[in-house]
Order: structure tokens, then sequence, then C-alpha cells
């Protein structure tokens, strides 16, 4: 082989060797990126596009009744109970000297107002004569009085009125008197409203 032969023959051989290196090299470098991608695990993150809000979808149905709640406590009593006594005998007193008329027995532990009412007359003519009433219940009383005409078998009529408490079962009386003559009461009646409360000033 001449030297001429051997020098075309290097320079074509180095030639084609530089062909093959400059197209395999993009190749391999993008496997190296693609396969350094793979191995970290990492994706190209996808940046979330966000659409118009759409319309309001028709109303749901009604939903179940829910359980019934405890009944609340019991509220304090109101004034609904009233208790009532009467009497239309004749109650006949001595001169001076009180007697009992009438009453109310039997009125279950609470507050009460209670309200006595009578006609009282004097039983001899002559004179000025003062008739007087008291309403007892337990500690607490009241008192009426007023002049009795001076004619026998004309009346006054007293009211008397006391308020009180009672921790058990209690009861109210009337009593009454007439200063100076006999007396008669008739037309009595005792009337006992339970309130809920009683307040004493």
């Amino acid at each position: 082989m001449s030297r001429r032969t051997a020098v075309s023959a290097l320079v074509s051989a180095a030639l084609l060797a530089s062909l093959v290196v400059a197209a395999v090299a993009p190749a391999d470098q993008t496997s190296t990126a693609t396969a350094a991608m793979a191995k970290s695990g990492k994706k190209k993150p996808v940046k979330p596009r966000r659409g118009s809000q759409g319309p309001a979808g028709p109303q749901g149905p009604a939903g179940a009744p829910g359980p019934q709640g405890a009944p609340g406590p019991a509220g304090p009593i109101g004034p609904s109970n009233l208790f009532v006594t009467r009497s239309n005998a004749i109650v006949t007193g001595s001169i001076n000297e009180e007697s009992r008329v009438l009453t109310i027995r039997d009125l279950p532990p609470g507050s009460y107002l209670i309200t006595a009412k009578t006609n009282v007359t004097r039983m001899a003519p002559g004179g000025i004569h003062v008739a007087g009433c008291v309403l007892e219940a337990g500690e607490d009383s009241d008192g009426s009085s007023g002049l009795a005409p001076d004619a026998t078998g004309i009346g006054v009529t007293l009211v008397t009125q006391v308020a009180h408490t009672f921790t058990g079962t209690g009861s109210a009386g009337l009593s009454c008197f007439m200063i100076g003559a006999g007396w008669n009461a008739s037309h009595t009646q005792i009337t006992a409203l339970r309130v809920g409360s009683l307040t004493a000033a």
C-alpha cells in the first residue's frame, strides 16, 4: 500500500468515527437526563386551571324531623285555686262577748288571700252599739268594725281580709262581737284565693 493510500484511509476512518460520535452523543445525553428524572421520582408540575362558577343546583328535599326535646320544668302555680265556705245560718252572740261565726278548713299548703264578710245585727233597740269582726289565719289577722243602726234587725256588713302562707294544711276563722248588746251574724262567707307567691311589705 502506498503512503498516499494509507493516509487517505486514515482520514476516512477519522471522519467516520467523528460522525458516529456526533450522532450517538445527543441520544446518550437525553437518555441520561430521562433516567435521572425517573430515578428521582419527580414529575413535571401541572398548573391547575379554575373555570367559572356554575349555576346553583336545585334545593334538596327536607330532612326528617328531629327527636322531641325533653319537657321543661313546671312553672310556678298561678292564682287558679279558689276555696269558698258560706253559711246562711244565724249565729247568736252575747253582749260584749266574741264568738266564732264561720271557719274555712282543709286548705292545702300554699299562700292565700283570704276574705270574709258577714252581716251583724243587734237584738235589742236603743242606744248606739259597735259591732266588730276579726279574721284569723295562723298568726295573721285582720279586723273590721261598724256602728249598728238604732233599730232591731237592721245590721251592718263587715268585711275582713288577710294574707297568709300555710306550710301544712290550714284553716281560717271569722269571729264577731258587739259592745253593749246581744247580736246575730248571718249571710257569712269566707273565700281563700291561692296565689303563686306572697310578699309581705
